[in-house]
Formats: C-alpha cells, structure tokens, sequence
C-alpha cells in the first residue's frame, strides 16, 4: 500500500480537465464509483464466478445514494466494469464505456481528480489507491483482510452475517471464523444481509464530511470506535476496519 501520493504528471492534468468538462464535471467536485457485475466475473475470472456471486451489486439499491449525492453538489461518475444486468443503475451518469476503456488514461484521469472512490464491493478501489484518495466501501462483504490490505482514508459500511437459524453474528464471531464469509454465502450456509439505501446514504453522509474536514463525533460514537478498535486489537492478523459511525449506531450487536 502506498505510504505517499504518486505525483500527478502536467500531461495527465491536462488530459483530465479535457475530460471532466467533456462529461460534465468539474474536478474535485465529483465521486468516481464502480459496481461488482458477475458479467466481468464470468468473463475474466470465471474459476471463482460462482463464489463472486453473493457480491454481485444490485443498482437499484445504489440509486438513493447516488441522488444524495447529485442532491448535494457531487458529480457521479462509474468506472470499472459497466453495470449491467441487475447491477445496472437506472440513473443517467457518465460511464467509463462512453469516453474511455478499461484500464485506459481516461479511468486514470478521472480517478485521480475524484473526491473519493465509492466501490460497492468491488476491486476497481485500487485505482485510486497511488493518488490518496479515501474510499468509501459499500456492501463490504470481506471481514477477514490481510494487514496492511485497507487504504488510508477508507471507510466501511459492511454487509452483516446470519446463521440459517437467524443468529446475527457479531464482528467477533466473523473474525474468529476464520473463513471468508461471502463464499459461505454463496454456498448457501449463511445469510447475506446487504446493506439498505438508508445505510447507503448515511455512510457518504458522514464520507462528506469526513473528506471536508467537518466530521465529528459523539461520545456514543467515540465509545463504539474503542470498541471495534479492541474487538480488532484480538485479532492482530487481520486489519482493523473503519466503520461507518452510523452503522454502528443502527447495529450495535456487532460489537457485542
């Protein structure tokens, strides 16, 4: 993971500010976004289609928070793999397969100049890993990551975890599992709770403000913080996670 920002070349500069005005956005005042499409799984990695599948987006549960942002003054633009079948968002914003390809400049220079990435659980993040951005990870299906694997500025509106018996499962339960939930999913032996527009829209809600500089917290939230920060310091192997402070509002189980 990058300890420094990689130096934004003239030429680059340049080549994104064309852009941005071609589609309508000025820059720095936009999120840059990519959705998890099983097409893209099928196609490129189709050894792990069928275990993907729990995680593939479904678009119209992202439109609340994309018109939360375009409500707020925030450009929305998707990058990555097109959003198609019901990861498809039935709203009108810029796609990448309109002015650019993927892994070509023009998805280099929009992400260097976003706001912040959103990714609904999707790898297309790393994109803007080299230029610092935050991100914003929706659906966040993965509880079990590496050291070290989480960017600086992230934060996390994880999905949640049910037995086939309907036992909610805490943070602590997840992370002593020791197996990655989402393919239990996929195999049917746990229950996926996606997260709600509501959910959704609190989470860039606070990323806003968060990116602002105008974010602050509570005693309610401060406390839950130390709290995961503890579940987490049990489990040294895996890397803390930044949760949504809203999240942890609505669910406070997950730290039980």
């Amino acid at each position: 993971m990058c300890s420094k920002n990689v130096e934004i070349p003239n030429e680059l500069l340049n080549e994104g500010e064309k852009l941005l005005k071609r589609i309508g956005l000025s820059r720095d005042g936009y999120v840059a976004m990519a959705v998890h499409t099983s097409k893209y799984d099928e196609t490129e990695n189709d050894r792990y289609a069928f275990q993907e599948r729990a995680r593939e987006t479904i678009g119209s549960e992202l439109v609340e928070g994309v018109d939360y942002l375009r409500s707020s003054g925030v450009g929305v633009v998707l990058l990555g793999s097109a959003d198609t079948g019901k990861s498809h968002i039935p709203r009108s914003i810029p796609r990448l397969h309109e002015f650019g390809k993927h892994g070509g400049i023009a998805e280099v220079a929009v992400v260097s100049g976003c706001k912040y990435f959103w990714t609904d659980d999707v790898g297309a993040w790393w994109l803007a890993v080299p230029f610092g951005k935050p991100i914003l990870f929706t659906n966040f299906s993965r509880i079990l990551i590496r050291n070290g694997i989480q960017p600086r500025g992230h934060l996390v509106v994880p999905a949640r975890y049910e037995s086939l018996h309907g036992k909610r499962l805490s943070f602590r339960d997840l992370l002593e599992s020791r197996s990655p939930t989402y393919k239990a999913a996929a195999r049917g032996k746990l229950v996926m709770i996606r997260n709600s527009s509501e959910e959704i829209v609190e989470a860039h809600r606070e990323m806003i403000a968060r990116v602002s500089g105008l974010w602050s917290e509570d005693d309610e939230a401060r406390e839950q913080r130390e709290q995961l920060e503890r579940i987490f310091g049990d489990f040294p192997e895996w890397h803390p996670l930044s949760v949504a402070s809203s999240f942890l509002k609505r669910y406070p189980y997950l730290l039980d």
